[in-house]
């Protein structure tokens, strides 16, 4: 590197340092409301917790549409004709009049 482009290098600095001692500083910014027993509740669970929590609502969903017998088989094979996280176009012909 050339003196003349080290001097340039060196000024590009001080230019920078100008602009940057010039800008506003940084501002305190408040925190939104929110109920602390909640936060530590959750951040408190356990990925068992999550599992068992999931595993509590799928089952209030099957006893919600009334597939007690055969929910829990019908909602494992349904998850083959996932592709891409959307059900495969066969599946939605069977749901389709």
């Amino acid at each position: 590197m050339t003196k003349i482009a080290s001097k340039e290098r060196e000024f590009d600095a001080v230019k920078q340092t100008v602009q940057i001692r010039a800008r506003a500083g940084l501002t305190d910014q408040p925190l939104p409301a929110f109920a602390r027993q909640s936060l530590e509740t959750l951040l408190g669970r356990t990925i068992e917790g999550v599992a068992a929590d999931a595993e509590r609502r799928v089952m209030d969903q099957i006893q919600t549409h009334a597939t007690h017998a055969r929910g829990q088989a019908w909602l494992s094979e349904g998850l083959a004709y996932v592709q891409n996280n959307t059900c495969a176009p066969n599946l939605m012909r069977l749901f389709t009049p």
